[in-house]
């Protein structure tokens, strides 16, 4: 029986993420990834329109020749029908190797992992679902979806109501 042998789809892409969170807060450090109160999905608002401070946990897997070539990397925030809301909420450049690496290492391991906790704002206006879209070089590396319910009464006011 002849089989096709199929490459890895991650040899044909030029960068994939292992992780892409929401977190409480994260910070990456000494090759490693520190993640707080990773992976929710909802935010519950005492009230709207909100400018809502988060962290994004990234563990990003990139071609070593796209850094050399100045990869630029983008996190944008879109609404429920993918249109843009606003600049950016993460833009950074990655301008040649960080590491000085020899040849034959590039060779061998052509990618190189980065690991990235950012500090991001998203002014978010009313209730509904919305996509953090991750991109390099304008395209599409990652997504996650979260939703914002509608605002809520604290408890101890909403409790002294008759």
């Amino acid at each position: 029986m002849n089989r096709k042998r199929t490459e890895p789809q991650h040899e044909v892409r030029q960068a994939w993420t292992e992780c892409f969170l929401l977190c409480d807060y994260a910070r990456a450090e000494h090759g490693k990834l520190y993640i707080v109160g990773g992976g929710w999905d909802e935010i519950v608002p005492h009230q709207l329109p909100l400018e809502y401070k988060a962290y994004l946990g990234i563990k990003l897997v990139i071609r070593w020749d796209l850094i050399v070539a100045q990869a630029l990397v983008r996190v944008e925030l879109l609404d429920r029908d993918e249109n843009l809301l606003g600049d950016p909420v993460l833009e950074t450049r990655l301008e040649g190797p960080p590491v000085e690496a020899p040849a034959e290492l590039a060779e061998l391991t052509p990618f190189l992992t980065l690991f990235m906790g950012s500090e991001v704002d998203m002014a978010l206006a009313a209730p509904g679902t919305f996509s953090l879209k991750l991109s390099v070089n304008d395209m599409e590396v990652a997504s996650l979806r979260f939703r914002v319910v509608p605002p809520r009464e604290p408890e101890h006011e909403a409790a002294q109501t008759p």
